[in-house]
């Protein structure tokens, strides 16, 4: 479960380090678990943290293309 004083020191919001509030993720390629979440692993390029990053994935829609390239939204 861990150490619940650690976890308060650390900020969760996406895209910024959770140790030093900077916006200096630097992302490797994202991962797939069967259960529709995927994860980031990343290292802040500010302070050195690595951790992960993750994400619920959800189904919003298809673009597609016609004959002369142009994209096309589908409605839900």
């Amino acid at each position: 479960m861990g150490d619940f004083s650690i976890k308060n020191e650390y900020f969760n919001l996406p895209g910024v380090c959770p140790k030093c509030h900077e916006i200096a993720l630097d992302y490797e390629p994202m991962h797939r678990e069967d259960d529709g979440m995927c994860w980031y692993p990343y290292k802040c390029e500010k302070c050195g943290l690595r951790g992960e990053e993750w994400y619920k994935l959800e189904f919003s829609g298809h673009n597609i293309y016609d004959e002369n390239d142009n994209i096309i939204e589908l409605d839900a």
